[in-house]
């Protein structure tokens, strides 16, 4: 287990563990958050994974922080067979959960990828871990699609494409944050 020092000592463990980087997600039916949990951290232990896992606070999702690399915390949850995790997301950037942070990291981290990959066209798809984004949590998902996805378009150039694209954005809405994650093809 991982140990942070904080000066501050009125600081809940869930603030400091906020503190740490953002490393992504894993999905786990609601109700089986502690076994998902057991069996993240030992797989970190396994494979000296400096990393955390900690419920959030929407059932069914689990919050992985730390500060090793993403490739070595994808070859570890990869290559083992985890019985109470259903999915694990790795996020390429993380933001501010406001739509115009989200716009922006998100087409850093497109033109980045698009780069290396050819990619030429995508679609935004957002899951909302929590609740809705602006004045009284009235922003949805789709809405948040849309916002970023044209923020993108016009700052690439690269084409709108729902059916077939070459780039799904994947945007998570968790709290104050939002992870988002790239997935090819």
């Amino acid at each position: 287990m991982t140990t942070y020092h904080v000066a501050a000592r009125h600081l809940s463990a869930r603030q400091v563990f906020e503190m740490v980087e953002l490393l992504g997600i894993v999905t786990t039916k609601p109700g089986s958050e502690s076994r998902a949990l057991s069996e993240l951290q030992n797989l970190f232990q396994r494979y000296n994974v400096n990393a955390e896992a900690q419920a959030s606070r929407t059932p069914g999702v689990i919050e992985m922080r730390g500060s090793t690399p993403k490739g070595l915390l994808a070859a570890a949850i990869s290559r083992n067979k985890l019985a109470f995790v259903n999915k694990a997301i790795l996020f390429h950037a993380v933001s501010q959960a406001d739509l115009r942070s989200i716009s922006e990291t998100a087409s850093r981290a497109v033109r980045s990828f698009a780069m290396n990959h050819k990619a030429d066209s995508f679609k935004v798809r957002t899951e909302q871990r929590s609740a809705g984004l602006g004045e009284g949590g009235k922003l949805k998902a789709h809405e948040v699609d849309v916002f970023v996805g044209d923020f993108i378009r016009r700052e690439l150039g690269l084409r709108v494409e729902l059916e077939t694209p070459s780039l799904t954005v994947l945007v998570e809405l968790l709290g104050d944050e939002a992870g988002i994650a790239l997935i090819p093809g």
